[in-house]
Protein backbone atom coordinates (compact mmCIF):
# COMPACT_ATOMS: atom_id res chain seq x y z
CA UNK A 1 0.00 0.00 0.00
CA UNK A 2 2.62 2.49 0.91
CA UNK A 3 4.52 1.67 -2.49
CA UNK A 4 1.10 2.56 -3.93
CA UNK A 5 0.57 5.73 -2.65
CA UNK A 6 4.37 6.65 -2.90
CA UNK A 7 3.38 6.03 -7.00
CA UNK A 8 0.68 8.07 -7.28
CA UNK A 9 2.13 10.77 -5.32
CA UNK A 10 4.83 10.79 -7.85
CA UNK A 11 2.43 10.96 -10.38
CA UNK A 12 0.39 13.37 -9.29
CA UNK A 13 3.46 15.60 -8.73
CA UNK A 14 4.43 15.32 -12.12
CA UNK A 15 7.98 13.40 -11.08
CA UNK A 16 8.80 10.65 -13.78
CA UNK A 17 5.40 12.05 -15.41
CA UNK A 18 7.07 10.95 -19.38
CA UNK A 19 7.38 7.53 -18.32
CA UNK A 20 4.65 6.35 -20.36
CA UNK A 21 4.82 2.32 -19.10
CA UNK A 22 4.95 3.36 -15.10
CA UNK A 23 1.68 5.52 -16.07
CA UNK A 24 -0.14 3.10 -18.03
CA UNK A 25 0.94 0.37 -16.01
CA UNK A 26 -0.87 2.44 -12.55
CA UNK A 27 -3.82 3.38 -14.38
CA UNK A 28 -4.04 -0.33 -15.65
CA UNK A 29 -4.24 -1.54 -12.41
CA UNK A 30 -6.28 1.24 -10.85
CA UNK A 31 -9.05 0.39 -13.68
CA UNK A 32 -9.66 -2.94 -12.16
CA UNK A 33 -10.20 -1.99 -8.84
CA UNK A 34 -12.90 0.81 -8.08
CA UNK A 35 -11.29 1.69 -4.88
CA UNK A 36 -7.85 2.47 -6.07
CA UNK A 37 -9.52 4.40 -9.06
CA UNK A 38 -11.61 6.67 -7.08
CA UNK A 39 -8.25 6.84 -4.74
CA UNK A 40 -6.70 8.49 -8.13
CA UNK A 41 -9.72 10.04 -9.34
CA UNK A 42 -10.00 12.77 -6.33
CA UNK A 43 -6.14 12.73 -6.16
CA UNK A 44 -5.92 13.75 -10.24
CA UNK A 45 -8.53 16.62 -9.10
CA UNK A 46 -7.17 18.11 -6.11
CA UNK A 47 -4.03 18.27 -7.92
CA UNK A 48 -4.38 19.45 -11.11
CA UNK A 49 -8.48 20.58 -11.72
CA UNK A 50 -9.79 23.77 -10.45
CA UNK A 51 -13.73 24.99 -10.12
CA UNK A 52 -14.87 27.95 -11.52
CA UNK A 53 -13.75 29.84 -8.69
CA UNK A 54 -10.58 28.70 -9.13
CA UNK A 55 -10.64 25.92 -5.90
CA UNK A 56 -9.18 22.42 -6.50
CA UNK A 57 -12.08 20.37 -8.06
CA UNK A 58 -14.43 18.52 -5.94
CA UNK A 59 -17.07 16.31 -7.36
CA UNK A 60 -20.55 15.59 -6.41
CA UNK A 61 -21.57 11.91 -5.66
CA UNK A 62 -23.01 11.71 -9.13
CA UNK A 63 -20.38 13.12 -11.39
CA UNK A 64 -17.48 11.13 -9.17
CA UNK A 65 -19.92 7.61 -10.02
CA UNK A 66 -20.15 8.24 -13.61
CA UNK A 67 -15.68 9.10 -14.09
CA UNK A 68 -15.32 5.82 -11.92
CA UNK A 69 -18.01 4.02 -14.33
CA UNK A 70 -16.22 5.74 -17.37
CA UNK A 71 -12.69 4.76 -16.29
CA UNK A 72 -13.17 1.40 -15.11
CA UNK A 73 -12.29 -2.07 -16.30
CA UNK A 74 -15.07 -4.68 -17.04
CA UNK A 75 -14.19 -7.06 -14.48
CA UNK A 76 -15.52 -10.26 -17.64
CA UNK A 77 -12.20 -8.54 -20.22
CA UNK A 78 -15.52 -7.16 -22.18
CA UNK A 79 -15.94 -4.14 -23.77
CA UNK A 80 -17.03 -0.77 -21.19
CA UNK A 81 -19.84 0.45 -22.45
CA UNK A 82 -22.71 2.72 -20.84
CA UNK A 83 -25.57 4.38 -21.11
CA UNK A 84 -25.91 7.13 -19.29
CA UNK A 85 -29.52 8.86 -18.60
CA UNK A 86 -29.60 12.22 -15.85
CA UNK A 87 -31.29 15.43 -15.61
CA UNK A 88 -29.80 17.90 -16.93
CA UNK A 89 -27.77 20.55 -14.83
CA UNK A 90 -26.52 18.17 -13.04
CA UNK A 91 -23.52 18.31 -14.07
CA UNK A 92 -22.68 14.91 -16.39
CA UNK A 93 -21.22 16.46 -19.44
CA UNK A 94 -18.41 17.99 -17.01
CA UNK A 95 -17.74 14.57 -15.69
CA UNK A 96 -16.97 13.08 -18.72
CA UNK A 97 -14.89 16.14 -19.88
CA UNK A 98 -12.81 15.04 -16.35
CA UNK A 99 -13.02 11.33 -17.69
CA UNK A 100 -11.59 11.97 -20.67
CA UNK A 101 -8.88 14.19 -18.90
CA UNK A 102 -7.86 11.95 -16.65
CA UNK A 103 -7.83 9.13 -19.97
CA UNK A 104 -5.57 11.13 -21.94
CA UNK A 105 -3.09 11.82 -19.15
CA UNK A 106 -2.57 8.43 -18.65
CA UNK A 107 -2.24 7.21 -22.11
CA UNK A 108 -0.35 10.41 -23.63
CA UNK A 109 1.08 8.19 -26.40
CA UNK A 110 -0.65 7.40 -29.79
CA UNK A 111 -4.58 6.91 -28.70
CA UNK A 112 -7.51 8.72 -30.07
CA UNK A 113 -10.59 10.04 -27.96
CA UNK A 114 -13.51 11.06 -29.56
CA UNK A 115 -16.29 13.69 -28.73
CA UNK A 116 -19.11 13.22 -30.75
CA UNK A 117 -22.61 14.93 -30.57
CA UNK A 118 -25.96 15.47 -33.18
CA UNK A 119 -24.44 19.42 -33.60
CA UNK A 120 -20.82 21.62 -33.72
CA UNK A 121 -21.93 23.43 -30.19
CA UNK A 122 -22.52 20.21 -28.85
CA UNK A 123 -19.67 18.61 -29.35
CA UNK A 124 -17.78 21.70 -28.59
CA UNK A 125 -19.50 21.49 -24.31
CA UNK A 126 -17.34 18.43 -23.27
CA UNK A 127 -14.29 19.81 -26.00
CA UNK A 128 -13.96 23.16 -24.04
CA UNK A 129 -14.03 21.84 -21.09
CA UNK A 130 -11.05 19.71 -21.39
CA UNK A 131 -9.77 22.55 -23.12
CA UNK A 132 -9.71 24.39 -19.92
CA UNK A 133 -8.61 21.64 -17.69
CA UNK A 134 -5.44 21.12 -19.62
CA UNK A 135 -5.25 25.05 -20.42
CA UNK A 136 -6.09 26.14 -16.67
CA UNK A 137 -2.91 23.98 -14.80
CA UNK A 138 0.92 24.61 -16.15
CA UNK A 139 1.90 21.02 -15.65
CA UNK A 140 -0.76 19.61 -17.70
CA UNK A 141 -0.72 22.35 -20.49
CA UNK A 142 3.23 21.53 -20.70
CA UNK A 143 1.78 18.11 -21.74
CA UNK A 144 -0.24 19.47 -24.82
CA UNK A 145 1.84 19.89 -27.91
CA UNK A 146 -1.38 22.06 -29.86
CA UNK A 147 -4.81 23.53 -29.33
CA UNK A 148 -6.80 23.36 -32.56
CA UNK A 149 -10.55 24.96 -32.28
CA UNK A 150 -11.86 25.25 -36.14
CA UNK A 151 -11.18 22.69 -38.99
CA UNK A 152 -11.24 19.47 -37.22
CA UNK A 153 -10.88 21.20 -33.29
CA UNK A 154 -8.79 18.81 -31.76
CA UNK A 155 -6.47 19.13 -29.04
CA UNK A 156 -2.84 17.29 -29.57
CA UNK A 157 -0.55 16.21 -26.56
CA UNK A 158 3.35 15.60 -27.08
CA UNK A 159 3.40 12.03 -26.67
CA UNK A 160 0.66 11.54 -29.85
CA UNK A 161 -2.68 11.03 -28.01
CA UNK A 162 -5.50 13.09 -30.10
CA UNK A 163 -8.68 14.27 -29.11
CA UNK A 164 -11.03 15.31 -31.72
CA UNK A 165 -14.33 16.37 -31.15
CA UNK A 166 -16.98 16.38 -34.17
CA UNK A 167 -20.57 17.12 -34.94
CA UNK A 168 -23.11 13.91 -36.64
CA UNK A 169 -25.52 15.18 -39.12
CA UNK A 170 -27.67 13.72 -41.81
CA UNK A 171 -25.59 16.78 -43.45
CA UNK A 172 -22.14 15.47 -43.05
CA UNK A 173 -22.94 11.41 -43.19
CA UNK A 174 -20.78 10.67 -40.49
CA UNK A 175 -17.49 11.29 -41.97
CA UNK A 176 -15.74 13.01 -39.32
CA UNK A 177 -15.77 9.13 -37.58
CA UNK A 178 -16.13 6.86 -40.41
CA UNK A 179 -12.95 4.59 -40.49
CA UNK A 180 -11.93 6.29 -37.42
CA UNK A 181 -10.81 4.11 -35.02
CA UNK A 182 -10.82 5.72 -31.50
CA UNK A 183 -9.91 4.14 -28.23
CA UNK A 184 -12.29 6.08 -26.30
CA UNK A 185 -15.51 7.43 -27.66
CA UNK A 186 -17.86 10.05 -25.85
CA UNK A 187 -21.55 10.24 -27.66
CA UNK A 188 -23.17 13.53 -26.30
CA UNK A 189 -27.04 13.49 -26.85
CA UNK A 190 -26.72 10.35 -28.61
CA UNK A 191 -30.82 9.61 -29.04
CA UNK A 192 -30.86 13.19 -31.05
CA UNK A 193 -28.72 11.51 -33.68
CA UNK A 194 -30.02 9.63 -36.22
CA UNK A 195 -30.65 5.76 -35.83
CA UNK A 196 -29.05 4.76 -38.91
CA UNK A 197 -26.28 7.19 -39.11
CA UNK A 198 -25.34 5.97 -35.68
CA UNK A 199 -25.53 2.43 -36.42
CA UNK A 200 -23.79 2.67 -39.97
CA UNK A 201 -20.75 5.04 -38.90
CA UNK A 202 -20.42 5.22 -35.21
CA UNK A 203 -21.35 1.13 -33.47
CA UNK A 204 -18.55 -0.04 -36.10
CA UNK A 205 -15.88 2.61 -34.96
CA UNK A 206 -15.33 0.99 -31.73
CA UNK A 207 -15.08 -2.58 -32.92
CA UNK A 208 -11.03 -2.44 -33.57
CA UNK A 209 -9.92 -1.27 -29.97
CA UNK A 210 -12.36 -2.06 -27.98
CA UNK A 211 -13.18 1.74 -26.85
CA UNK A 212 -14.65 2.71 -23.74
CA UNK A 213 -18.24 3.43 -25.71
CA UNK A 214 -20.07 6.26 -23.29
CA UNK A 215 -23.76 7.03 -24.57
CA UNK A 216 -25.36 10.40 -22.80
CA UNK A 217 -29.19 11.81 -23.49
CA UNK A 218 -32.65 10.79 -23.37
CA UNK A 219 -33.90 9.16 -25.63
CA UNK A 220 -37.45 10.11 -27.73
CA UNK A 221 -38.78 7.41 -28.41
CA UNK A 222 -38.41 3.37 -28.84
CA UNK A 223 -37.12 3.31 -31.96
CA UNK A 224 -33.87 5.16 -31.04
CA UNK A 225 -30.25 3.30 -29.95
CA UNK A 226 -30.02 5.02 -27.02
CA UNK A 227 -33.47 3.35 -26.10
CA UNK A 228 -32.19 0.01 -26.69
CA UNK A 229 -29.21 0.69 -24.82
CA UNK A 230 -30.99 1.61 -21.66
CA UNK A 231 -34.32 -0.60 -22.19
CA UNK A 232 -33.79 -3.45 -24.91
CA UNK A 233 -33.30 -6.63 -23.11
CA UNK A 234 -31.08 -7.62 -25.76
CA UNK A 235 -28.65 -5.08 -25.03
CA UNK A 236 -28.76 -6.14 -21.38
CA UNK A 237 -25.35 -7.81 -20.78
CA UNK A 238 -23.57 -5.64 -23.14
CA UNK A 239 -24.02 -1.95 -22.01
CA UNK A 240 -24.11 -1.06 -18.47
CA UNK A 241 -27.37 1.37 -17.89
CA UNK A 242 -26.73 4.24 -15.46
CA UNK A 243 -29.92 6.16 -14.44
CA UNK A 244 -29.70 8.97 -12.05
CA UNK A 245 -33.26 11.01 -10.96
CA UNK A 246 -32.73 14.47 -8.94
CA UNK A 247 -32.64 13.30 -5.72
CA UNK A 248 -29.28 11.78 -7.01
CA UNK A 249 -28.37 15.03 -8.85
CA UNK A 250 -29.05 17.32 -5.49
CA UNK A 251 -26.58 15.31 -3.63
CA UNK A 252 -23.69 17.25 -2.39
CA UNK A 253 -21.32 14.92 -0.94
CA UNK A 254 -17.96 16.26 -0.45
CA UNK A 255 -18.55 19.13 -3.11
CA UNK A 256 -18.53 22.86 -2.13
CA UNK A 257 -22.24 22.78 -3.01
CA UNK A 258 -25.01 21.16 -4.77
CA UNK A 259 -26.31 22.35 -8.25
CA UNK A 260 -29.83 23.29 -7.30
CA UNK A 261 -32.03 23.03 -4.16
CA UNK A 262 -34.73 20.16 -3.25
CA UNK A 263 -37.00 22.89 -4.22
CA UNK A 264 -35.37 24.16 -6.69
CA UNK A 265 -35.29 21.32 -9.09
CA UNK A 266 -38.58 20.37 -8.10
CA UNK A 267 -39.47 23.74 -9.81
CA UNK A 268 -37.59 22.42 -13.02
CA UNK A 269 -39.73 19.14 -13.23
CA UNK A 270 -43.03 20.82 -12.97
CA UNK A 271 -41.34 23.82 -15.77
CA UNK A 272 -41.16 20.75 -17.86
CA UNK A 273 -43.94 18.86 -17.31
CA UNK A 274 -46.23 21.61 -18.12
CA UNK A 275 -43.92 21.93 -21.40
CA UNK A 276 -44.50 18.54 -22.18
CA UNK A 277 -48.35 19.13 -21.42
CA UNK A 278 -48.49 21.85 -24.34
CA UNK A 279 -46.16 19.86 -26.84
CA UNK A 280 -48.16 17.06 -26.81
CA UNK A 281 -51.95 19.48 -26.77
CA UNK A 282 -50.98 22.37 -28.87
CA UNK A 283 -51.22 21.94 -32.66
CA UNK A 284 -48.33 23.90 -33.06
CA UNK A 285 -45.68 22.24 -30.35
CA UNK A 286 -46.85 19.14 -31.54
CA UNK A 287 -44.21 17.11 -33.69
CA UNK A 288 -44.73 17.18 -37.72
CA UNK A 289 -46.37 13.96 -38.55
CA UNK A 290 -43.94 13.98 -41.61
CA UNK A 291 -40.64 14.77 -39.50
CA UNK A 292 -40.80 14.02 -35.82
CA UNK A 293 -37.70 15.99 -35.75
CA UNK A 294 -39.26 19.44 -36.37
CA UNK A 295 -42.29 20.71 -34.93
CA UNK A 296 -45.83 21.57 -36.32
CA UNK A 297 -45.10 25.38 -36.05
CA UNK A 298 -41.44 25.34 -37.10
CA UNK A 299 -42.79 23.34 -40.48
CA UNK A 300 -45.56 26.18 -40.77
CA UNK A 301 -42.63 29.02 -40.92
CA UNK A 302 -40.32 26.86 -43.25
CA UNK A 303 -43.36 26.28 -45.88
CA UNK A 304 -44.06 30.28 -45.98
CA UNK A 305 -45.75 33.53 -44.98
CA UNK A 306 -48.69 31.05 -43.20
CA UNK A 307 -50.12 31.33 -40.00
CA UNK A 308 -52.58 28.83 -39.11
CA UNK A 309 -55.64 30.00 -37.33
CA UNK A 310 -57.78 27.14 -36.51
CA UNK A 311 -57.88 23.40 -36.66
CA UNK A 312 -60.11 20.12 -36.93
CA UNK A 313 -59.12 17.02 -34.58
CA UNK A 314 -59.83 14.08 -36.15
CA UNK A 315 -60.66 10.89 -34.16
CA UNK A 316 -61.03 7.70 -35.41
CA UNK A 317 -63.57 5.10 -33.34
Amino acid sequence: MMKEQKNLKSLMTGKGGLDSRSLEKIFKQCRQDKEKMRKLLKAFCTTYLIDGKQRPLLLRPLQEDIVLECLMERTDGKQTKLAILAPRGSGKSFALSVAVTIYMFFNRFRDLIFILAPTEDQAALIFNYVYRHFADNTFLNGLVGNYRFHNKPNITLKGGTIMRRAPLAPSNQGQAIRGQHPTFLVVDESPLIDDKLFIDNVEPAIVANKAPFINLGTPKSKDNHMYRYLYDDGYADTFKRLHYTWRDAVKKGEAYSAPYTDEEMLDKIAQGKIKRFFKDNTLVNQDFIKDSKISVGNYVKSVGNIEVIGFARVALV
